[in-house]
């Protein structure tokens, strides 16, 4: 919505300068006939430059950035969770399931993670998210649920992790959320080599 705002402003000035091209004599006309002309090209250039950004409460409310790595892998953008984080600037990207380098066939979710930047001074309801990477899905489930989490389960091949085993998280345990957001899981699929 910010954007078309920026667009629409900067098309009422192109109005604005097409009726003093025609009010106006001399330079000025000139001037404005430039500004008629140009501000539609610098328009698009601008606000397309910019970063798009929600509210908290938007699932697209983190730079598009992430998203497009995520395609360009050939993978689909999961879930997203808006988490608070002392350490991580906000709108940056602090955590992913599955893990970076993990291999994950074409068109696998990825859930990622947003910083919303440090817990504000009174966060009655956020909550750390419990640490459930060993255990399986039925026991991470409740846990999840037990904290009012929702819970997303992705399942992906393993040949490291037992099957029925969560192999990643994402927020990661023991970071600050509000309940409700979104936890999303690793599920292994398969038993490991002997």
């Amino acid at each position: 919505m910010h954007r078309e705002r920026q667009y629409l402003l900067l098309m009422g000035l192109r109005m604005v300068a097409i009726v003093v091209a025609v009010v106006v004599p001399g330079i000025w006309r000139w001037i404005a006939v430039a500004a008629g002309i140009l501000l539609p090209y610098f328009a698009v250039i601008l606000v397309n430059a910019l970063k798009v950004r929600g509210t908290p409460d938007d699932p697209n409310y983190f730079v598009p950035e992430p998203k497009t790595a995520i395609t360009d892998a050939g993978l689909t953008l999961g879930s997203v969770a808006l988490i608070y984080s002392d350490t991580a600037p906000a709108e940056s990207v602090i955590d992913q399931a599955p893990p970076a380098r993990v291999e994950a066939s074409a068109g696998s979710h990825v859930a990622i993670s947003v910083s919303r930047g440090p817990a504000p001074a009174s966060t009655p309801t956020a909550t750390a998210v419990p640490n459930v990477i060993g255990q399986s899905q039925s026991e991470a489930i409740a846990a999840l649920q037990a904290a009012s989490f929702v819970v997303v389960v992705y399942q992906v091949s393993s040949t490291t992790v037992p099957a029925g085993t969560v192999s990643a998280q994402s927020p990661t345990g023991g970071v600050l959320a509000e309940p409700g957001t979104t936890v999303t899981i690793v599920v292994s699929t398969s038993s490991p080599a002997p």
